[in-house]
């Protein structure tokens, strides 16, 4: 059952309302969010993102304004409405920025191990029977040893890791480098293993 409107508070300046709310009192905060919300729609219209519909950039820009209520100073004699929009803008911004980043999260981080060198035995219908998955588990074992004498220390720690299911940033930061030179490292194994 949906809570009715307290004609008081929606009379009250945003000032009162938000000073109530941070003194606990929960009708005046949802009085608040309830005068920006249509602020917080209308802001919306202006942002796109890859995978984003406007449902998750509506909660992105309510998100912003419970953010400028918790954070919003009297003293600085900014208008509640004006911090609140900027809050709201700024957490659209940020939000749309990472979903975009994350739309090319696939390509950066994709490195076509799996097609060079077969990890595990597989666990489709072995064509030969089990004398034939002996042989090709045996041969994965060889190729492993082989691609360990050629990697190097970094080279070896990445290839573990990437196969762990770590990302570059996790990769980065228990390696102690750049993704960078992460990068560079599962370039360096991605060539090797055709060589193998």
């Amino acid at each position: 059952m949906a809570k009715q409107a307290d004609p008081f508070l929606d009379t009250q300046p945003d000032a009162v309302l938000w000073s109530a709310s941070q003194k606990g009192d929960e009708a005046a905060l949802r009085a608040l969010i309830a005068r920006h919300s249509l602020a917080a729609e209308r802001l919306c219209g202006g942002f796109q993102a890859a995978g984003m519909e406007r449902e998750d950039l509506l909660q992105e820009a309510y998100i912003g304004l419970l953010k400028a209520v918790r954070s919003y100073q009297l003293q600085k004699d900014v208008p509640f409405d004006r911090f609140a929009l900027l809050c709201m803008k700024r957490q659209l911004i940020s939000a749309v920025r990472r979903q975009n980043a994350k739309k090319h999260q696939p390509l950066n981080e994709s490195v076509p191990l799996e097609d060079s060198v077969e990890w595990t035995l597989p666990t489709a219908e072995p064509p030969y029977g089990p004398e034939a998955a002996l042989i090709r588990q045996e041969e994965a074992q060889h190729q492993r040893q082989q691609l360990t004498h050629l990697l190097s220390p970094l080279e070896k720690q990445t290839l573990q890791l990437y196969v762990s299911g770590f990302s570059y940033e996790e990769m980065a930061k228990k390696l102690s480098c750049s993704e960078k030179k992460v990068d560079n490292a599962l370039q360096r194994i991605r060539r090797k293993l055709r060589n193998l």
